[in-house]
Order: structure tokens, then sequence, then C-alpha cells
């Protein structure tokens, strides 16, 4: 792995680059990341910003004279993402291109993608009104479009939900792409002072994967982004969420659902930066990640009270998440079995045969991320995340081996019940 992949790590005018070097693809994509705190007044506004962003530049300003760009760069393809890591709210430009040796230009379409990126980020089509109104409200009108079908999806919706409950009065309860009302407000002069205020405070990260050659990237990126991207960002790094847990939240609510969703939250006190990651991780495999889990086997094959079962971890707010379907007539029993697993986990009643099955299970989706350029991305976010260098995948695979039965059922017993939300079916 270290041999087809190589990774490094430098900083340049106060922006980290990330360089994966690969002959895997023929491809090469560039993440462009801007982090900033989750605050809830904001998080709306500044959802919004990377879909103005992407409808006009100042040399392409309106949307087809943006596409016929990305054409001119061989069909380059354009993605935003509006995302949330523990206290963070995270805002991703992704640009994939052809590698330069199938390129006519050769060595010249990476630098004009990354310009052009650039451009994008940090050179929009703004007048005295701040940007364009009319693409500041078509862009208003897709997202809220977005928000009204993640809410509407159940089982998204149970999850954030669940989210608001377990940290509520906490940023890392804030929904990413904010609420309806707040985006309504949203005026083009309020959008372009947020999107000033973002440029202060946020980290500037960019990862590229594909076939390059790092020291050229290197002066490319170094050509293009000469600004000074120290900025006001306050690191947040990931930690355990710890509160008080006196009274464990019961929440029901009706939804015209066809299937009920039973969610039930703990609180593990281990996050990515944690040594305990890993037994977490593989925990939780056992637990209900995969169908060989416990909770799959007993509930959804033996018991059949649940069309779906499987736990997950939140690695960057230290909570796992048991998610059920079922009738509303078997919540008690499902309640049961659920807590009487976790029981059964913090007593060590699980064989070593289930603890090297979780981990192989383990450890072929991590070979399966590096087999993507977004999976090898995600993986030095993590990394980064975690404050470890970004190394190759052998080491990833040995911090998984190492993980002992003393080791889960330690990191086990610090589980604690903190919600159980219920979306059942009514009217």
């Amino acid at each position: 792995m270290s041999k087809s992949i190589e990774i490094s790590s430098s900083s340049h005018n106060g922006m980290n680059v990330i360089v994966c070097s690969t002959e895997k693809f023929k491809t090469i994509t560039i993440s462009l990341v801007l982090t900033v705190p989750l605050k809830a007044d904001k998080c709306g506004i500044r959802a919004l910003i990377p879909y103005v962003l992407t409808s006009s530049t100042k040399n392409c300003p309106d949307k087809s004279l943006v596409n016929e760009k990305l054409d001119n760069l061989y069909g380059a393809d354009l993605q935003i993402e509006v995302n949330k890591k523990g206290e963070n709210q995270l805002l991703t430009f992704r640009m994939q291109i052809i590698s330069d040796q199938y390129s006519e230009e050769n060595a010249q379409l990476l630098a004009s993608a990354i310009m052009f990126l650039h451009e994008i980020v940090y050179d929009p089509y703004v007048n005295h009104d701040g940007f364009l109104l009319n693409i500041v409200e078509a862009e208003k009108k897709a997202l809220k479009k977005k928000v009204k079908s993640i809410v509407n999806d159940q089982s998204i919706y149970a999850s954030i939900r669940l989210i608001e409950e377990v940290f509520e009065g906490s940023p890392r309860g804030v929904f990413a792409l904010g609420n309806i009302e707040d985006i309504d407000r949203a005026t083009p002069l309020s959008v372009y002072e947020a999107y000033m205020d973002l440029l202060k405070e946020s980290k500037v990260e960019m990862f590229v994967v594909g076939r390059i050659k790092e020291n050229k990237l290197v002066k490319v990126i170094q050509s293009i982004f000469v600004n000074d991207y120290v900025q006001n960002f306050k690191t947040t790094r990931s930690r355990s969420y710890n509160k008080s847990l006196n009274n464990i939240k019961t929440i029901h609510e009706i939804s015209n659902t066809q299937q009920s969703q039973l969610l039930v939250g703990y609180q593990t006190n281990v996050t990515i930066k944690d040594s305990d990651f890993e037994a977490c991780r593989v925990a939780n495999a056992i637990f209900g990640r995969f169908p060989s889990s416990k909770l799959f086997q007993s509930i959804r094959e033996k018991e059949a009270i649940a069309y779906f079962i499987l736990s997950q971890l939140e690695i960057n707010n230290g909570i796992l998440m048991v998610i059920a379907g079922i009738n509303v007539s078997d919540y008690d029993r499902t309640l049961k079995l659920i807590l009487k697993q976790e029981e059964a986990m913090k007593l060590g009643e699980f064989t070593p045969e289930e603890v090297e099955k979780s981990k192989v299970l383990l450890k072929n989706l991590l070979l399966e991320a590096y087999d993507t350029p977004m999976g090898i991305i995600d993986i030095c976010m993590q990394l980064m995340e975690s404050g470890k260098k970004i190394d190759d995948v052998n080491n990833q695979i040995k911090r998984i081996s190492e993980v002992t039965k003393r080791d889960i059922v330690r990191v086990v017993k610090n589980w604690r019940l903190d919600t159980v939300f219920f979306l059942k079916e009514g009217d």
C-alpha cells in the first residue's frame, strides 16, 4: 500500500496541502475544504455560500459560463458539500479532472483546474449589493428544497432529531445546513457579508489525489494561492462530550411514516483522537455494525422483529447510535433486547471468533476506502483529526489488529445510555 499511494503534507501561506500521489486512477481529484466553528445562527447562510460561489465568478458571471469553463477543462466535474464534524462546519469544493497525460495540454490542465477552483472560492462576481440577486434567490430555493428533502426522509430525520436531543444546547446538535427560516432571510448583501466573515474565520485545506508529482504541484499551488491563509480559526478538535446523565431522555414523535424508527443514543466517551478509538470501533463492529453483529443476529434474524437494525459511531462526537426499523407494537421488546445486548457486551459475552471476524470486516472497509479518491481523502482527514501522522494503511490495520478483548470490555463499560428517540407511525 505504501508503494501504491504516497501521502505527504505541507503548509503554504497557512494553507494545509495534502498530496496523495498514486497511479491507481486516471483522474485527479482536488478538494478545497474551508472549516469554521458551528454556529446555529450562521449555519444556514454559510451553507448557502458554496452554492452561490459555484454559480458565478468574476470571469464567469453566470452559471452557463461556469459550465462552459468546466467543459473546456475536458469536462471537469465540480461538486460541493456542506457537512459537519464535531463542533465544526465544513464547506467542500471538489473538482475532478482527467490526469494531465491524457490531455492535449499535458501538464497545464491541473494548473488550470486549480486556478479555476481558486477563482470560484476567492474571486466571485459581486456588485454594490453583494452577490447577484437572481443567483442568491435561485440558490436559496435549491437549498431549501434540499433541506426539505432531507427532513422528509424519515430515517435521516430521526438521526438528526436524535443528535439534536443528545447535544441539546451544544453546537454539535446544530444541523449542518441550518434551517429554512434563516435561509429565507438571506439577502445578496447578508450572504456576501457572511462570505467575507467566512474567509476571515476559516481554516483552509487542500487535498489532491491522483497521478501527480508533489514538487510540481506545490509550485503550482504557491503561484496561485499567494495570500496569507492563516486566519482566526480556533481549533475545536474532537473531544468527548461530557454531560450529566441523571435522566435518560425518552422522546416519542408521531409521523405519517409507514415504518417506525427506533434510535438509541449512547455516550461512548471516545472520539477519533482518543487512544481507545480502535477498541471502540471493534466493539461497535461486534455490537451492531455488520450483519454478523449481536444486534442483527438477535433482533433481525432470531426474533425477526426489525426490518433492519445497525449501530454506527459518530467518530467526532463520541456517541454511538443504534437505528432500527420496527412496528410500533415491537417498541418495548426491541428496546429491551438492545439493552440486553449492550449488557452482554459489558460482561464480555462475545467469543474470540467474533472479535477476529469484526477486525477482518473493519480492515476490509479500510482497504476498500483506499480504492476511491474520496475514500483516501476521508482517511487523511480522519488521521489529521486524530492527531496521528498521515501514514499508510498498514499502520492503521496494525492498530485494529492490536485491539484485545480486554480493551473492548473496558471501552464498552464506559458507554452510557443517553437518549431514546422513537419516530412512530400514526396520524
